[in-house]
């Protein structure tokens, strides 16, 4: 509860900071004017100066400790804690002790005027001060001893200056009553001042069961995404179990051709899809199991993506097929990109053994650039509930892109992550379109010039040791948008509201620049792995005329 109230005393003079362009600015300028014209004593000016000042010093007491002080936390931002929060609090203390005992004497001093304004003005310096030590959660010890002092300095300059400013005929009766004030106005100071510890005690107690609720939800979260990532372990090793399996299977009986085997080979295929599809569904279940776990990092800002490089298409491809299944579409009206490429595997694992390496640089090119526009794959839901929801998707390379790939065909990105968004897209697509179609369009085009504007400077504000890196250091590059699109539409006489949704993400942060390293490094090494091929066909083309 000790350094509960320290804190709060910290955020309290933080709050209070502004007083003095506030009040001990204006005030400075005012006795300054008023001494200029005569209207107070020198001395009481003076007096009053140092009060105000003792304020401004007590309200802002960080510009006069050491900065070494100060420690780093997590986050990067300065923890001033243990003895900093000390250190501050004394001398806060030592400024309100001069700013009581200044005040005090200056209100003394300027005893003019009438003895019923004197007598008012007395009577209300005796509780200004303590709307500070009501308010401040100052600590025990500190708090009695400007309590006490305030009102025994009160009381001793009432029964001595202000009793020879008044005279000897109203002086008894006017000390006895302001000592009276002095004396309740203790009391009452006192009450509230046990009411202020009641509060921090309870704001202190709060702070600690939220604490406690929030370890506890996060041990509870842990429990059971670890409890949730078990059995996924164990059916996704099932899956990829089957999965093994029949494809064992498909590549025993290709050769056959008998109207059975076909049959067969039909539903084996079917079954295979299915296991994809199942498959990625628990891989996007455990990723969502990890990301959970990862909350901790959240809240401390050590989030990372995980990026990796791929193909944006056959990404693209996969997520299209895991998301028809949410319209009713049967697994054998998926496409058979992912099938094929396990084939085609096979093929290039058969062909490598057989020498077959009179694969060139331009062919290698040529496989790796795309094409500018895919199919799209079009179905229509099953069953009563998605029977007039239709889902279509397509992917769109623009002209430039393709150009740029036939020399740079290296993709980074955190695919996972990225997949977990577009599938809550299309899930939310499908739950508010009661009729009419969903579409997913992907597209990949080249940057804007104002995007190009804004990557830049992301990339010249990258730091290194506290410097800015110089623009000549850093070396262009193209980078490409990849821009996926979701729309539902209604059909006609429904009066339901459905949601058309287009995200664009560009991340801001360091990831990004870290994402544009890792690119330029990938590109380095698919450059030497290009010339290495050419310089190994070479090679055999010369070892073959030989």
């Amino acid at each position: 509860m000790l350094e509960f109230r320290k804190r709060c005393f910290a955020k309290q003079l933080s709050l209070l900071a502004p007083l003095i362009f506030q009040v001990c600015i204006p005030s400075i300028g005012s006795i300054l004017l008023f001494g200029f014209l005569g209207h107070i004593p020198l001395l009481s000016g003076l007096l009053y100066l140092g009060s105000t000042i003792s304020l401004a010093v007590a309200l802002t007491p960080g510009l006069f400790e050491r900065r070494d002080q100060a420690t780093t936390d997590e986050k990067g931002k300065k923890d001033w804690g243990g003895r900093s929060l000390d250190a501050r609090e004394t001398i806060t203390f030592v400024a309100f002790f001069v700013d009581i005992v200044c005040f005090h004497m200056a209100a003394a001093v300027n005893n003019v005027g009438s003895t019923a304004l004197i007598a008012a003005t007395h009577g209300a310096n005796g509780w200004i001060m303590k709307m500070n030590l009501v308010s401040l959660h100052f600590s025990d010890t500190h708090f009695w001893l400007l309590h006490i002092l305030d009102s025994g300095v009160h009381t001793v300059l009432t029964w001595t200056m202000l009793a020879r400013a008044v005279g000897p005929e109203a002086a008894p009766e006017l000390c006895q009553a302001l000592s009276l004030n002095a004396v309740m106005t203790l009391i009452i100071v006192t009450k509230y001042r046990s009411i202020v510890n009641v509060t921090i005690a309870e704001a202190h107690r709060e702070v600690i069961l939220r604490e406690k609720a929030e370890k506890a939800r996060n041990s509870f979260m842990s429990y059971i995404m670890h409890e949730m990532r078990n059995p996924l372990s164990g059916a996704s090793l099932l899956v990829s179990e089957f999965q093994s399996v029949l494809q064992e299977v498909l590549s025993v009986g290709s050769n056959c051709i008998s109207v059975s085997c076909q049959a067969t080979r039909k539903k084996m295929l079917s079954l295979l899809r299915l296991a994809m599809l199942l498959s990625g569904q628990f891989d996007k279940m455990r990723g969502v199991c990890d990301d959970v776990l990862q909350m901790e990092k959240l809240d401390r800002g050590g989030f990372e993506f995980v990026f990796s490089s791929g193909d944006p298409r056959a990404w693209f491809d996969d997520v299209a097929t895991q998301a028809a299944p949410l319209f009713g579409v049967s697994t054998s009206n998926m496409p058979q990109r992912a099938l094929e490429g396990a084939e085609e595997d096979e093929e290039e694992e058969e062909g490598e053994e057989n020498g077959a390496d009179k694969t060139t640089s331009d062919d290698m090119e040529g496989r790796l650039s795309p094409p500018t526009q895919t199919p799209r794959h079009s179905a229509s839901g099953g069953g009563a509930g998605a029977g007039s929801v239709h889902f279509s998707s397509a992917f769109e390379v623009s002209p430039e892109v393709q150009e740029e790939m036939k020399t740079h065909a290296v993709s980074v990105a955190d695919f996972r992550r990225l997949e977990q968004v577009v599938g809550n897209f299309v899930s939310n697509a499908r739950k508010f379109t009661k009729k009419g179609s969903v579409h997913m369009q992907g597209e990949l085009r080249m940057p804007t010039d104002e995007e190009k504007e804004q990557l830049a400077q992301l990339l010249l504000e990258g730091t290194r040791e506290g410097k800015k890196r110089s623009p000549r250091n850093r070396k262009p590059t193209n980078p490409v948008i990849l821009r996926l699109s979701f729309l539902g539409s209604r059909g006609l006489g429904e009066t339901d509201k459905s949601p058309s949704v287009c995200t664009s993400v560009i991340s801001s942060t360091r990831q990004w620049r870290e994402s544009v390293r890792e690119l330029r490094d990938l590109q380095k090494e698919e450059d030497k792995a290009r010339q290495q091929r050419r310089r190994s066909s070479l090679l055999r083309h010369l070892r073959k005329r030989k």
